[in-house]
């Protein structure tokens, strides 16, 4: 191979990489990031891989964005989504400003958006334990949200009318996904019994539930600590929805480090002593099965999707399939664990089916 071939494979390497990047940021007007002089790129850090988004850290005269690129191929809309749900919020200034959506696919091969950058690192990169203290400032970061009033653009914002029937039919619908792509006719016994379970039970309709402004997606990954106080990222999931389905999701899928029964007494104590809610506490142990169970078949579809090559390149650089059925068999475990699988099927192994 002659120098210059080498010379051209280098380049080749560095634009399908932070080049990239840095060669779009460069072509853009500096209007179009709040910045006056022309644009010019001194870093580009890829920050890592979530479950929907690939982020990187650009650094353009002397500001930090973020650069963050669809992982999911398949769903054209979630990054439109994200962006406008940002940009109602806006005003709220409990979020990063967004300054561009490019949803094409032309210049790179999935859609993106540019948002500002916040300081701090993610919990899921520190080590850190689920103390009293950091279980007090995560009940507050849910309040910052919850107790906001519903006005102006926020009225404009996805009302998620969550209830326990409405959820069952979320789940379904993830479970006629899931069954399409599966044959074990024992699998799909027991997943469709567990089903059935969820369904038996029910929230007395006397019970009627307020709706408040929610995050959505609270989790290890999603909050950033810098000098001691917690701040959000991803925004995809925000809407208008019942607080205690907000709660029940962190509850469940907040990380390595599950919400254990002291933990959400801490959580909760501290929430209803800025927010009055007298059936929160029902409404949060009645969602927190169902949460575990639609968790469960998110993962198996996401497996499924890795192996069939569904999902973006950047994804499955970092989430192999072997790492995807392993966090599908700890949530399986805690259906078990719910009663919501029966407990006969503890050693049952996923790989079967994925």
């Amino acid at each position: 191979m002659n120098a210059k071939t080498k010379r051209a494979l280098k380049q080749l390497r560095a634009f399908e990489g932070g080049g990239k990047i840095k060669f779009y940021f460069e072509g853009l007007k500096p209007s179009k990031l709040g910045l006056k002089e022309k644009v010019r790129v001194s870093l580009v850090e890829k920050l890592g891989t979530g479950a929907n988004n690939a982020n990187f850290l650009v650094v353009a005269n002397g500001k930090k964005f973020i650069f963050r690129l669809n992982m999911l191929l398949f769903e054209r809309n979630k990054t439109r989504d994200e962006f406008n749900n940002l940009k109602l919020i806006e005003k709220a200034r409990i979020a990063p400003r967004a300054w561009i959506l490019d949803d094409a696919r032309k210049v790179f091969d999935s859609d993106f958006i540019v948002l500002d950058y916040i300081e701090g690192k993610t919990l899921n990169n520190i080590k850190y334990d689920l103390s009293e203290e950091l279980v007090r400032k995560i009940a507050r970061l849910f309040l910052g949200f919850h107790l906001m009033p519903i006005k102006g653009n926020l009225l404009k914002l996805p009302r998620d009318e969550v209830n326990y029937e409405a959820l069952l039919n979320h789940i379904k619908k993830r479970y006629d996904s899931v069954s399409k792509m599966v044959s074990d006719k024992e699998f799909l016994g027991f997943i469709k019994k567990g089903y059935n379970n969820l369904k038996a039970k029910s929230l007395a309709k006397k019970i009627v539930h307020p709706i408040v402004l929610t995050h959505g997606d609270i989790a290890e990954q999603n909050i950033v600590l810098y000098k001691g106080k917690l701040g959000l990222v991803d925004f995809e999931g925000v809407s208008i929805t019942d607080p205690a389905a907000d709660i029940a999701y962190t509850f469940t899928q907040f990380g390595k480090k599950e919400f254990g029964e002291k933990q959400r007494e801490i959580f909760l104590n501290e929430y209803l002593k800025h927010r009055k809610d007298e059936t929160l506490r029902e409404r949060v142990k009645v969602f927190m099965p169902m949460k575990n169970f639609g968790d469960l078949l998110w993962a198996i579809e996401q497996a499924l999707r890795i192996k069939k090559g569904l999902m973006h390149k950047s994804y499955v650089e970092k989430n192999t399939l072997n790492g995807a059925i392993s966090y599908a068999q700890v949530v399986f475990g805690r259906c078990i664990r719910d009663g919501t699988i029966d407990k006969r099927y503890r050693n049952f192994d996923l790989r079967r089916v994925i």
